[in-house]
């Protein structure tokens, strides 16, 4: 079972808290959406996709919306804050003139 200390501790679930490309979490909407319906993709490295996320989950808060998935919402937002500033903390080659 998965839990990060984001989720209610009575969370139990055999996906974890959070999808990626590799293993789609339980609220995946790439694999719930109907057919030729659209659909939006954020990627960690994009430096305005955790606040998106968190102003969905602001959104969704009075909505109707499991409480479950706004916490695992909560819990990719911070992981692409994190994976961001790990990913922007790695040494980069440097850049060679053409000259």
């Amino acid at each position: 079972m998965f839990n990060n200390g984001n989720m209610p501790a009575n969370f139990k679930d055999d996906k974890p808290p959070m999808g990626t490309r590799e293993n789609p979490g339980r609220f995946d909407g790439y694999g719930k959406a109907e057919s030729n319906e659209p659909v939006f993709t954020l990627i960690g490295r994009d430096p305005a996709a955790p606040k998106l996320i968190r102003d969905w989950v602001n959104l969704h808060r009075d909505a109707k919306t499991d409480g479950t998935q706004l916490m695992e919402a909560l819990a990719v937002a911070d992981a692409m804050d994190k994976y961001r500033m790990e990913r922007n903390a790695r040494p980069r080659p440097p850049v060679l003139d053409a000259d």
